[in-house]
């Protein structure tokens, strides 16, 4: 089982990075930066988002 996630790690390993330094990066080079910031504040990947 424990080699199974690790081929699994290395598998997902060109997809982790350090999201703030590519963040940075970017803004630092006048790019642009699209993001999402409703994504985990009161929902769930199960029931969607919760009513307040």
């Amino acid at each position: 089982m424990t080699e199974d996630y690790r081929t699994l790690g290395h598998r997902l390993e060109p997809y982790i990075a350090d999201t703030a330094r590519v963040v940075w990066d970017t803004l630092d080079r006048d790019g642009l930066v699209v993001y999402e910031g409703a994504q985990g504040l009161c929902s769930t990947s199960i029931t969607g988002p919760i009513p307040s």
